[in-house]
Formats: C-alpha cells, structure tokens, sequence
C-alpha cells in the first residue's frame, strides 16, 4: 500500500498465523470505524477471529508485548485489504484525535485509550508504580472483552463518562450492560471481564472458544459489511 506524502502511516502486525510488519494508514482504527464512520468493512466474526489470533502470537512469541497493556480499539488498526492489523507504537496526540461520545473536549487516543485498561494496570498508573509485576497476557483478555463487547454493540464503553471515571467504574466490577448481546457473546466477554486476573480465561482459550462459534455458527452473525448504530 502507497501513502500520499500528507498521510501519517504506523508500523503495525498484520494479525494471523504468522505475524507479520505491515504499514497502515493512522486513521484506519477499529474505532473510527466503529464510532465516526459507523461502518465496519470487515466483519465482524472476522475481526473477533484475527484479533484475538494476533493476541495469542504476540504473547506466545514474545513479540512487542507492550501492547498487551496497552490494547484498546485505538490500538487495533485495518490494511488496505481489510485484515486486522495491532499497531505497535503511539500515535501523535497533534495528529490523532478521538471522539468524545457525551460531547466533551477531544482527547488523544493515548489517554482515552485508559478506557479499556485492565484495573491491574489503571491501579498501577494511578499509583505511578510502573514497575509492578503485572501479566500483560491476563491484562489484554480484560481488554479483549472490552473490545468484543464494542464490536457487538457498536458502543464505547461507558461512554457517558471520560476514560479515567469509566476506567474506575469498570475497577469496581461494574461492567458494561449485556443488552443486545448474544448470549454465547456474553458468557465469553464476561469471563474476560472478571476483576480477578486470575479468574479471566487465557488468549488461546478466548480464540478457541470464539472460533469454535464462528465454525458452528452459534452466534447471531452478518458476514457482508456491518453498518454500527
């Protein structure tokens, strides 16, 4: 893919069985898919599949695992031919801005990325003890759940509130509401958004679950282009 000198194009890995470095264009991000065009091309069992696929490799093979941390649908991007793609580094707070969804003053992706923190890794940012022992694989299923539940409502999570005061209602084990979701969609994002890191499931088992469902076909699915409310 080619970029015109005026576009800001990021390192990402292309999620799949083999991870691989791609180039993408900044904007291509899951949320301004989901949030400001309000269309995701891919869809979305797809999106689900390669994400949680690309998670998997990136802790398995060590690779960039500062993402697993930091992973919102900011930090998950799209090529040109649509497949799911993980950026691997922050984008310029002058140049990428993000919605505010109750109509607040725009932020950068990187601070509303605290959103879809797992509460481990609010706590220890909140308390400045960066050098905390934390499971970045158990933090990115947290994350992860988010992120499915996004996918599947086409919402932000607690929206109405800024990232750090949706961050603290999600420390306290409030979650967002399952209304709308599939059923089988719920058991799996709630187990990912357990409070207790010990008590979530691991990537390679959110990746077997979720491709067993798309195999039979247990979840409510449109496989042609998803337009997001």
């Amino acid at each position: 893919m080619s970029f015109a000198p005026s576009q800001v194009s990021l390192v990402v890995l292309v999620c799949g069985e083999k991870l691989e470095m791609s180039m993408v264009r900044e904007q291509d991000t899951l949320y301004n898919a989901l949030h400001v065009k309000k269309s995701l091309m891919t869809p979305k069992l797809v999106v689900r599949n390669q994400l949680a696929l690309g998670l998997m490799k990136v802790a398995s093979e060590n690779k960039s695992t500062h993402i697993l941390k930091k992973l919102s649908s900011h930090w998950v991007m799209f090529d040109g031919h649509g497949n799911v793609c993980l950026k691997t580094e922050e984008s310029k707070p002058a140049i990428a801005q993000t919605v505010v969804p109750n109509g607040g003053v725009d932020v950068s992706p990187s601070k509303d990325g605290q959103r879809w923190r797992a509460p481990e890794v609010a706590k220890a940012e909140e308390e400045k003890d960066l050098g905390r022992a934390i499971d970045g694989n158990k933090a990115s299923v947290f994350s992860l759940g988010l992120i499915l539940w996004e996918i599947e409502t086409g919402l932000v999570p607690f929206g109405e509130l800024d990232a750090i005061n949706a961050q603290r209602q999600m420390g306290i084990g409030i979650l967002p509401k399952m209304e709308g979701v599939h059923q089988n969609m719920v058991d799996v994002i709630s187990s990912c958004l357990q409070l207790n890191p010990d008590d979530r499931p691991t990537l390679s088992t959110v990746w077997s679950v979720l491709s067993t469902l798309s195999d039979s076909g247990e979840t409510v699915e449109d496989n042609e282009q998803v337009e997001t409310h």
